[in-house]
């Protein structure tokens, strides 16, 4: 167990540094101000799980679905899914960094991400809506059991590996005459167009690589398997339970031991919880007035 909530942590640990290292290429160095970066999560994450997943007409699969389910093997889902990044950065850049000032950009984006969330959560045939995708397949689980702590140990090192390249990316990006320009543009950007700099081409630039390096972010957490454990239930499963454990309902159905009365009994309330008609209120505080009270003090003097 110790075992397990130490890669949980060393993988967060890992795929948030990825996506600090993008926020921090797309804002702090470009001043890009991204409300919209979920968006970029979201397409890594869906498009690794479309291409590793089978289509949603298999048979453990048909309680979902879903464009694609392609089963392509790893590592191409995350490859593809940091094309998908970079590839909805195209439009959405286009439409935003060219005609709006950055604080118009920010609010566009924001709206972005809010449109993008209602799309997927009501269009199910899509990507399942707001129910997202189940059983998706972990990296290399016809080589390794996805069940031992050596599966454990390969996937802080795949995470390790995918750190340290776009650690490196990032790293060589800031420290070039290409990143001097780009916080040049950040501090003023009329001056750097006056000395013959393009702002927009060097703000869609850092937007694609962010929305990349974002979307690998995601790919990486969604294949992730002691954090997306509850996403590989089966079907009629509720997330969090036991498989072993029937729920409630099933074991009143099947003649199971019925279950306690007093199970979802509401707590009894505290005797001076409800004061002046039924009124709730906090049972510490009193209705009466800070003066009054100090007076009543005084009279017993």
């Amino acid at each position: 167990m110790n075992t397990y909530y130490a890669a949980n942590l060393l993988i967060y640990a890992g795929v948030d540094i990825i996506a600090v290292l993008a926020l921090n290429l797309q804002f702090g160095v470009s001043g890009i101000v991204n409300f919209s970066f979920i968006v970029f999560q979201a397409a890594g994450a869906y498009a690794a799980a479309v291409l590793s997943m089978p289509p949603h007409t298999a048979a453990d699969y048909s309680f979902q679905v879903y464009v694609g389910g392609y089963q392509l093997p790893f590592p191409i889902p995350w490859i593809g899914g940091a094309l998908a990044g970079a590839l909805l950065a195209i439009p959405v850049g286009l439409v935003v960094l060219r005609k709006l000032r950055s604080d118009y950009q920010a609010i566009a984006l924001l709206v972005t991400s809010i449109i993008a969330n209602t799309v997927i959560n009501n269009a199910r045939p899509f990507l399942n809506g707001a129910a997202g995708l189940a059983l998706v397949p972990q990296p290399l689980e016809n080589q390794v059991d996805t069940g031992t702590d050596n599966y454990l140990y390969l996937y802080i090192g795949l995470t390790a590996v995918c750190v340290g390249l776009v650690w490196f990316l990032a790293a060589r990006i800031v420290n070039s005459p290409y990143g001097r320009t780009l916080r040049a543009m950040r501090e003023h950007e009329l001056a750097a167009t006056a000395l013959g700099k393009n702002p927009v081409a060097l703000k869609m630039t850092m937007f694609i690589v962010g929305g990349a390096l974002g979307a690998l972010h995601l790919a990486l957490s969604r294949d992730h398997h002691p954090v997306r454990r509850a996403d590989r239930r089966r079907p009629g499963q509720q997330p969090g339970r036991d498989p072993g454990r029937p729920s409630r309902a099933g074991r009143l159905r099947g003649g199971h031991a019925a279950a306690d009365p007093d199970e979802h009994r509401p707590p009894e309330p505290h005797p001076r919880a409800r004061v002046g008609r039924d009124r709730p209120v906090h049972p510490r505080l009193s209705l009466v007035p800070a003066r009054r009270r100090a007076a009543r003090a005084a009279s017993h003097l």
